[in-house]
């Protein structure tokens, strides 16, 4: 039997015992062959086992080269991931200028009950700030025998970085031909600034023609009639 053998028997014999202390032979044993042992913790353990199989100076620097370049790609993958899923930046707007919208709506949906019409719109504007859906309830008037009709309601404009929202008029003529206009305030990234909202169409079609303008500041007020000349 070798000494190996003879070690691994007695420690054997010594675990099925049930021990409180070792033998003194195998307590020196345990301690020769751990000293200088290195201990890694096991979530750095994949990193480091390289180290300690190249100790010459140039293996050692490739090594730690390798690591820093696979640590630096993780990181960056880690923050490209979220951004990757995440909602865009809102556009930058300048507080102090306005900017005139083109573009054109196009009607989604619509319902007409009790003098009551709702309207889900499309919007697709030169400008991203007020791209998006809009849902438009209004009140009806009609005038009997001349083909006139007048509404007034309200529209609130939505997309990823915030929402319009205020009160619209309309006018249809004896044509078909619609306007439609209003000052919405601004919500979200849009806050402390108002867009124009203007609209020409027919009631033969279901787009609509839009001329409008982002300005900085809230909507403005209406005028008080008594302090016109």
């Amino acid at each position: 039997m070798t000494r190996e053998q003879d070690l691994q028997r007695r420690l054997v014999d010594w675990l099925t015992d049930g021990p409180v202390i070792a033998p003194t032979q195998v307590v020196d044993e345990a301690i020769k062959r751990t000293v200088g042992r290195r201990q890694h913790h096991p979530l750095w353990g994949w990193l480091l086992a390289p180290l300690d199989r190249f100790r010459a100076g140039e293996d050692t620097r490739v090594v730690i080269l390798v690591v820093v370049l696979a640590l630096t790609m993780l990181a960056a993958l880690a923050i490209a991931v979220p951004l990757a899923g995440g909602t865009r930046r809102a556009p930058e707007m300048d507080p102090s200028s306005a900017l005139s919208v083109t573009g054109a709506t196009e009607v989604i949906s619509e319902s007409e009950l009790d003098g009551v019409f709702e309207r889900l719109v499309r919007v697709d504007a030169s400008d991203p700030r007020v791209r998006g859906e809009a849902r438009q309830v209004m009140s009806i008037e009609s005038a009997p025998g001349v083909g006139l009709l007048r509404s007034t309601g309200l529209m609130r404009l939505e997309n990823d970085w915030g929402a319009w929202e205020g009160a619209i008029h309309g006018a249809r003529y004896p044509d078909g031909s619609e306007l439609e206009y209003g000052w919405l305030q601004g919500h979200g990234a849009y806050e402390g600034f108002s867009y124009f909202h203007s609209t020409r169409g027919h009631t033969a079609e279901t787009g609509r023609t839009i001329e409008g303008a982002i300005w900085p500041g809230e909507p403005p007020p209406a005028p008080d009639p008594s302090s016109l000349p």
